[in-house]
């Protein structure tokens, strides 16, 4: 009488690969190669990335905007010089409300600018002149804060000034419409660059505070 045969019989494992330690598989010596495209697209993207950058980090003018008149040796009036990099406004004030020459500049400072409104508000610290405090003789500490609407042909909007030398200051507010000069102002590569000229003038002309 024969053995009963199983009616289940092990399926061979021919063909089919068991992966891990467990099972002592080693992994297969012939390895599919990158295809050739991978790393060029790797290297175009390295430098899509560096020209994004550069864009971002360069400081583009804007213009300069102002209203300074000059009568004889005095002159009235302010001028801002614009910059935009990465969605910012960098900037230098200049006021004139004396003699002419070498206008005091201040940095522009807090600044918040809306591309699609145009909506420009900052605020500047300058050194107009010598306040006397107590018998002595102290530079001034004019801040100036601007709110209004930046245009293609012109700056326009208030700007209220204070000294601060003096608590009590209450401040003046006027009207100002700054028209678009047709000089045009230098580029810088990169922010650095652009501080570096902005340092100069500031350290000539800016606030004594």
């Amino acid at each position: 009488m024969r053995p009963r045969t199983s009616l289940h019989r092990p399926i061979p494992l021919t063909g089919f690969r068991l992966w891990g330690a467990a099972n002592g598989d080693k992994p297969s010596r012939h390895r599919r190669r990158p295809p050739w495209w991978l790393p060029v697209l790797t290297v175009l993207a390295a430098i899509a990335v560096g020209a994004d950058v550069a864009v971002a980090q360069e400081v583009a003018p804007i213009g300069t905007y102002s209203t300074v008149r000059q009568s004889g040796e005095h002159c009235s009036g302010y001028s801002v010089d614009l910059w935009r990099t990465a969605g910012t406004i960098r900037g230098l004030f200049h006021s004139c409300q004396g003699l002419a020459g070498d206008l005091p500049a201040g940095l522009i400072e807090r600044s918040s600018y809306d591309e699609k409104s145009g909506r420009l508000s900052f605020e500047t610290r300058l050194t107009l002149g010598n306040d006397y405090v107590e018998g002595r003789e102290v530079p001034s500490k004019d801040l100036f804060t601007f709110d209004g609407r930046l245009g293609a042909a012109e700056l326009a909007g208030t700007l209220k000034k204070i000294d601060q030398v003096y608590d009590d200051d209450k401040g003046v507010t006027e009207r100002i419409r700054l028209r678009k000069q047709r000089a045009t102002l230098p580029s810088y590569p990169s922010l650095d660059d652009w501080r570096r000229q902005a340092d100069q003038i500031l350290k000539i002309n800016g606030p004594k505070w």
